[in-house]
């Protein structure tokens, strides 16, 4: 076979080498052509001479930005003023301005041209998310004129107060501009995307620590991947309003500590250090939903409990993992694997730190989005191991149920099924379907293995087991009961039909001319009639040994109860 296929094989090999060669050199000819980039226009940022007032109050005159006010800021008014320079980038320039967590008014000599407000309905504190960038279009005419950005902070964390330099140009550049990090957006994307085949995907396994430690792996991957797409500024690509995918990260800020404790619980061997902090990790869900009640209250914001709350979870994170460790040196091997996934996790966080702190920026987080990947695929592929190891657990059980319940010489369900088919059968809830039933027997099959040896005698039974297994209609079931007796049982039949079933076997072994021939008897269990099921085997299987004696005598008769 193998010499046959090999030229064919050897056709195929020339043929794909072909194919990769011709894609290579379309690639090389092509990477030719000359194309306009499309961030090909000049952009001007707006960073010095800014003076800076708070509350009507000058603060400081000639500032270079980005510049950030002191907090408190919520209830205050943040005013940042400049002179428009004589010349624009281009003809009717639009101009960026980046906001976070704060409502915008923009004016050029005291006119308004542009406003972000907060809605009036909803939130008793206005939302407005992190980083947005707001697109203004700057008239010609503005030129030289005074240019007013007034900031409405409402929240007083971290990200509030920060004023960043507006950058003039075309919209098309300004957006190519502010969206290079979409290497977030396809992490996320991918992250989110696996995350929920996970957690679907399982859904049809059997319940077991298999299936749970796909799951949560899937909601692990889905908060990672939710967290990964709302921090990029690319999002505001797909959805422009700033607030909304906030709201996933805060969600997957709150729920990760629980995923994750959910997930080495079910996929490794732990002790009870380790389930304690699966407790623990409810205390963040639980504060998700007391901070969303307080922002509805207008006490205070999510965005007002990152810091206390990432300061809670780097501990959870650097205590969990402590126990990890210990649990391993103890001899929990197999928490290896998780360990490399958060060790590679935590080197790319340090190599990203390290990289700032060199003053080398990055584009996106690419590294960090790297690390995310590979230390997924090494907790996938151990969920996908455990999975492995269940499944072959599942086909050894199944191998060892059909050998309990086959008969090993013709293949057929043995004694063991046709006793459990009759358990199954006698039960109330068998249903009202009528059910025909023969009861057989192998007539000569001793006087063959006495005479021409044992090993015709199962030859004769294989025979027999073949030409049963085409005399019967579909659906029927052929149970090998003793050596030389069997029973099949046929759903849906009438009187008629199993008399004729009957007499159709016993003339087709009849006139084949073999060594034996076979005696059947039938009757019919109807549920309506509400008789045992038990009695109606009994009442087929004495129809049997009276159309075996009458063959004896060689007046075969087909007889029922």
């Amino acid at each position: 076979m193998n010499t046959k296929h090999k030229p064919l094989t050897q056709i195929q090999y020339i043929l794909f080498f072909f194919v990769l060669l011709i894609f290579v050199l379309s690639l090389y000819f092509d990477s030719f052509l000359k194309v306009e980039p499309l961030d090909n226009e000049s952009t001007m940022a707006l960073e010095r001479g800014w003076d800076i007032y708070l509350d009507g109050e000058k603060l400081a005159t000639g500032i270079t930005l980005p510049y950030s006010y002191e907090k408190p800021l919520v209830g205050k008014v943040c005013t940042v003023t400049t002179t428009l320079p004589l010349r624009f980038p281009n003809h009717n320039t639009c101009m960026s301005v980046e906001s976070s967590m704060a409502g915008l008014e923009v004016f050029v000599d005291g006119e308004k041209i542009y406003a972000l407000e907060g809605p009036d309905r909803g939130w008793a504190r206005p939302v407005f998310g992190g980083n947005f960038a707001n697109f203004i279009r700057i008239p010609d005419e503005a030129r030289g004129k005074e240019l007013s950005l007034v900031y409405r902070f409402t929240s007083n964390n971290s990200f509030a107060g920060s004023i960043k330099a507006p950058i003039l140009g075309s919209k098309a550049s300004l957006i190519l501009q502010k969206h290079q990090a979409w290497p977030s957006i396809a992490f996320g994307y991918t992250l989110l995307f696996v995350g929920l085949v996970c957690i679907f995907v399982p859904l049809g396994i059997q319940r077991g620590k298999e299936r749970d430690s796909f799951i949560y792996f899937g909601w692990l991957e889905a908060t990672l991947g939710g967290w990964v797409f709302s921090q990029s500024t690319s999002k505001l690509l797909i959805i422009r309003n700033p607030a909304l995918p906030m709201n996933l990260s805060f969600a997957s800020l709150y729920l990760l500590p629980f995923f994750l404790t959910q997930y080495i619980c079910t996929s490794y061997a732990v002790g009870k250090s380790i389930e304690r902090m699966r407790t623990i990790s409810l205390i963040f869900p639980l504060t998700y939903i007391v901070g969303g009640v307080l922002q509805v209250l207008g006490i205070l914001q999510y965005t007002d409990l990152l810091l206390i709350s990432g300061l809670f979870l780097g501990i959870f994170l650097v205590v969990l993992l402590a126990l990890l460790v210990t649990s391993y040196m103890q001899g929990h091997a197999k928490l290896g694997s998780f360990l490399l996934a958060m060790g590679i996790l935590l080197v790319t966080i340090l190599t990203e730190e390290a990289l700032l702190f060199l003053n080398i920026k990055l584009k996106s987080a690419v590294l960090l989005h790297f690390g995310m990947s590979l230390s997924a695929a090494i907790l996938f592929w151990h969920s996908m191991r455990i999975l492995s190891e269940k499944t072959k657990t599942i086909l050894k059980e199944q191998v060892l149920l059909d050998m309990a319940y086959t008969d090993s010489l013709t293949g057929l369900n043995n004694r063991a099924a046709y006793d459990k088919r009759i358990e199954e059968i006698s039960l109330p809830q068998y249903g009202k379907e009528v059910l025909g039933i023969l009861v057989m027997d192998i007539n000569d099959l001793k006087v063959i293995n006495d005479t021409k040896g044992h090993k015709a005698g199962d030859m004769a039974l294989k025979d027999y087991t073949v030409c049963m297994t085409k005399l019967l209609p579909d659906k029927s079931e052929l149970f090998r009961i003793g050596g030389d007796e069997f029973v099949a049982f046929v759903p849906k039949v009438m009187d008629d039909t199993m008399a004729k079933l009957a007499k159709t076997i016993i003339e087709f072994f009849t006139n084949r001319k073999t060594d034996y021939t076979v005696a059947v008897g039938w009757d019919l269990f109807i549920p309506k009639k509400k008789e045992k099921f038990i009695n109606i085997i009994h009442r087929a299987d004495s129809a049997m040994y009276q159309c075996k004696a009458e063959m004896k005598l060689a007046k075969p008769k087909i007889l029922d109860s």
